[in-house]
């Protein structure tokens, strides 16, 4: 069994899990970072009824779920991103191609019932591993964007989150909810116009 706060690694194949159980009270007041993710206090997270609903359970603590997937659980929703770059003035943008090979998920749990964390005051962060495909030019620059999967709208999307840091290996995404997460590449390239 697991001793509270001390993350747990688990590995199968291409699989990598990192669990942990946490008390309520902890995520509220500390900075938690389990597998790549570095989650701020969740202030309110166990709201007064959802203590209630789940009196019942004999669960002590919430228990968190890292997965890096070795491929895309959502690849049934197509390969691409519903995001739009905005324009650069002088350059035509293509969106967006999702990184298949680096999704991963940030899940709670408590008493079996996942519980929704979204509308942070202050947001989550963690590492992608999407290196550069290709170095910017004059005439190109490519970029890369934060996505977490829709499961309502059954979509990739950038909705609350945006890319803080980006390296040639890497992008640090910075995200107010949980949920699924990858990168997507997209790319602007100079548009040439006619001499008239």
């Amino acid at each position: 069994a697991a001793t509270e706060g001390e993350p747990v690694s688990i590995s199968s194949g291409d699989l990598e899990m990192t669990l942990m159980k946490q008390s309520p009270e902890a995520l509220a007041t500390q900075t938690t970072t389990v597998g790549k993710f570095t989650i701020p206090p969740l202030r309110g997270l166990v709201s007064d009824e959802t203590r209630r609903r789940l009196q019942a359970c004999t669960e002590d603590g919430i228990g968190m779920q890292h997965t890096k997937w070795p491929r895309n659980p959502f690849a049934y929703a197509g390969p691409n991103s519903s995001a739009n770059l905005s324009d650069i003035e002088g350059m035509q943008s293509s969106c967006c191609e999702l990184d298949q090979d680096e999704v991963q998920s940030m899940d709670l749990k408590m008493c079996g019932e996942v519980l929704k964390v979204e509308d942070l005051d202050e947001n989550i962060t963690f590492n992608l591993q999407v290196p550069r495909r290709q170095n910017d030019t004059e005439d190109f620059y490519e970029t890369r964007i934060c996505q977490y999967f829709d499961e309502s709208a059954q979509e990739w999307t950038t909705r609350g989150c945006i890319v803080v840091e980006a390296t040639d290996e890497y992008i640090t995404c910075s995200c107010n909810h949980l949920s699924s997460f990858t990168a997507a590449y997209g790319t602007f390239t100079s548009i040439v116009e006619a001499a008239v």
